[in-house]
C-alpha cells in the first residue's frame, strides 16, 4: 500500500481501511448483483442469452494477459 507509507500510516490506521474497503467492496458487488438481475429481466430470452455472450468475452478480455495483445 505506497499511499499508505506515503501518509505513514500506523498499524490501527491501516486495519481501519482495509476493514472499510472490503465492506466497500461487498457493498459494490450487491449492487452490481441488483442491477444485473434488474437490467436481465427487461431482456428477451435471446437478448439474455447474447448479454451473457458478451460478458464472457468480456471477462475472457479481462482475464487475458496484456502481452498477448501486443503480436
Amino acid at each position: 500500500m505506497q499511499m499508505a507509507d506515503e501518509l505513514n500510516l500506523s498499524e490501527e490506521q491501516k486495519a481501519q481501511i482495509k476493514t472499510f474497503a472490503d465492506t466497500q467492496k461487498e457493498e459494490m458487488k450487491q449492487i452490481h448483483k441488483k442491477f444485473d438481475e434488474s437490467f436481465q429481466s427487461i431482456l428477451t430470452d435471446d437478448q439474455k442469452a447474447k448479454f451473457e455472450e458478451l460478458k464472457a468475452q468480456k471477462k475472457c478480455q479481462k482475464d487475458k494477459p496484456q502481452d498477448e495483445d501486443e503480436d
